[in-house]
C-alpha cells in the first residue's frame, strides 16, 4: 500500500472501540459491563455516523467499506460522499489478487 500509493490503512471499524467502553462498573455485575459493550458494538459500529466520525478522526482520504451488494446507494456510501470521502464498497472480506486490483484502481482514482 505504502510503496504503491504513498499511503496506508490507518483505521478499521473498531479503531475507535476501546475509548468508549465503559472504565468503571461493579465487579458483583459483569454482566450488566458486558452486555452494555454488546449493546454498544450493535448501536454504534453500523451506523454511517460512526464510519465518518472514525475517518474524521484519523484524517483518512478514503473509505473502503466492506458491504454486500445492494442495488442502490447504501447508507454508508450516501454518508461518506455528503461527508466528502470517496466510497469503495468490497463485497467479501479476503485478500485476494481481485480485492487488490479493485483497491488499486479506486486509490489510483484519488
Amino acid at each position: 500500500m505504502t510503496d504503491a500509493h504513498g499511503g496506508a490503512i490507518v483505521a478499521n471499524l473498531y479503531s475507535m472501540s476501546p475509548a468508549l467502553y465503559a472504565r468503571e462498573f461493579d465487579p458483583a455485575d459483569p454482566l450488566r459491563a458486558m452486555a452494555g459493550r454488546s449493546l454498544f458494538l450493535l448501536s454504534s459500529l453500523n451506523n454511517p455516523e460512526w464510519m465518518i466520525e472514525t475517518a474524521k478522526f484519523y484524517k483518512c482520504d478514503a473509505i473502503i467499506g466492506f458491504e454486500y451488494p445492494y442495488p442502490v446507494e447504501t447508507p454508508f456510501a450516501k454518508a461518506a460522499k455528503d461527508a466528502g470521502f470517496p466510497y469503495m464498497n468490497t463485497t467479501v472480506l479476503a485478500d485476494n489478487d481481485k480485492i487488490r486490483a479493485d483497491i488499486d484502481r479506486f486509490l489510483k482514482k484519488r
